[in-house]
């Protein structure tokens, strides 16, 4: 199986993003993952671009899966996001200094879609047996990894040749929280890596 994963660049002000940090370190040390081929891209946080920069990146890459990663510094475990609304706003302005304000990610799409990740619970399950915080959770907020997860998910549906795709929050990292964010709630690279083998492992 081929499988995508993306992470984000920073958000308008923010110095880092824990997913860029994750992707750096699995392209500088990859996961080696039985019958897995991995893709890794960089995605910059630009909600008005995202929509071309997936297609782009589907139409070149061919993957049979995606796994979106993403920040979420309010968190202390992994997440994996069942649902993805059809709804952007958010008010920390992206890379492009823009926000946006209850609108439609796709107008007239559908509501929600559920996420087609394989074996999204088992997966959560195997985390934590592993000792590894983790939960599934239903709503990964309005902002642009909401939107990324609803666009791939609304292009499968639309295809002729479905993918599945699916969405990580991860927590931010130690480091972040020395130099950005001291009250937030964090995890170690390597305590991420780990996990993103096990969800990997289970696809």
């Amino acid at each position: 199986m081929r499988i995508l994963i993306t992470g984000f660049t920073p958000m308008g002000t923010w110095k880092q993003n824990s997913s860029e940090l994750l992707l750096r370190s699995l392209i500088e040390n990859p996961l080696v993952v039985p019958d897995v081929e991995i893709l890794l891209r960089l995605i910059p946080a630009q909600s008005f671009e995202l929509s071309r920069l997936l297609s782009d990146l589907i139409t070149s890459s061919q993957p049979d899966a995606c796994l979106f990663l993403g920040q979420a510094k309010a968190r202390n475990k992994l997440t994996l996001e069942r649902f993805a609304l059809n709804m952007i706003d958010f008010t920390h302005p992206d890379a492009d200094g823009c926000t946006r304000t209850a609108e439609p990610i796709v107008p007239d799409g559908p509501p929600a879609y559920r996420s087609t990740f394989p074996e999204l619970d088992a997966a959560v399950a195997a985390l934590q047996a592993a000792g590894i915080p983790a939960a599934a959770s239903n709503h990964g907020g309005t902002s642009l990894c909401n939107q990324l997860l609803y666009l791939a998910l609304h292009q499968a549906a639309e295809s002729a040749v479905p993918i599945c795709a699916g969405f990580l929050h991860v927590p931010v990292m130690p480091e972040q929280v020395a130099e950005e964010w001291p009250d937030a709630a964090w995890m170690p690279l390597e305590t991420m890596r780990e996990g993103l083998r096990i969800i990997l492992a289970h696809t």
